[in-house]
């Protein structure tokens, strides 16, 4: 069986600047339980181009698959409602890669 995890008990350290996308993969990659990550739309707070290409790069290094892109944006914590919708779902997974 193959298992992934969304990072929800770690999203008030992404918020709060405390851990990395990349951080959180690294986690995910190192434990002996998963064999892929999740990532939650609300985690991405840069979404210019270079970012995303940067972000696509990092994962594709750290070598452990995204298996869901979510938009979980009523889960998050702070930040307002607007930068939180994943209006650009797509877009922003298209710039990752998925």
């Amino acid at each position: 069986m193959k298992i992934s995890c969304l990072p929800v008990s770690f999203y008030g350290e992404v918020d709060r600047g405390e851990m990395s996308i990349g951080d959180w993969f690294r986690m995910a990659k190192f434990t002996e339980y998963l064999d892929g990550a999740d990532l939650g739309i609300g985690m991405i707070h840069k979404r210019t181009p270079a970012y995303l290409e940067a972000l696509k790069a990092e994962l594709h290094e750290i070598g452990i698959p995204l298996v869901i892109f979510r938009n979980v944006s009523g889960l998050y914590t702070s930040g307002s409602g607007a930068e939180k919708t994943g209006g650009r779902l797509c877009d922003i997974g298209y710039c990752i890669g998925i």
